[in-house]
């Protein structure tokens, strides 16, 4: 199920939106993540531990159509990015399953994205 998808780049300060899409069985039938939980990890090497990620957030998948089809779109908000310095990280997406103990956790996508300086740093 994982995926490597490259976000190339962002800016800092920037949101990010982002979807993860047909969630499946092993059969290819679209799995129901209504309160399942999605997670997006930063970090600037592969060994720093989640404590000290440049950038974690997680968000609980609400009830709704898209949920039901195994979709979720989310954004991660720029007062996170804001915070990272310029350079080069490794991220993941994770789908969390809370429900089986222990809990079911799949990679969906990872990879390399560059956060590159911003020119505003003051909004309206």
């Amino acid at each position: 199920m994982a995926t490597y998808q490259d976000l190339t780049a962002v800016h800092r300060g920037d949101s990010i939106p982002l979807t993860v899409q047909s969630v499946v069985d092993t059969l290819g039938a679209a799995i129901d993540i209504t309160g399942d939980e999605i997670w997006f990890t930063l970090k600037s090497c592969l060994t720093d531990t989640d404590v000290g990620a440049a950038l974690q957030f997680q968000e609980t998948v609400p009830a709704g159509a898209p949920a039901t089809a195994g979709t979720h779109a989310f954004e991660i908000p720029s007062n996170l990015t804001d915070v990272v310095t310029p350079g080069k990280y490794f991220y993941d997406i994770q789908w969390v399953d809370p429900s089986p103990t222990p809990s079911r956790i799949h990679t969906l996508f990872y990879g390399v994205v560059e956060v590159l300086t911003d020119i505003t740093r003051s909004t309206v």
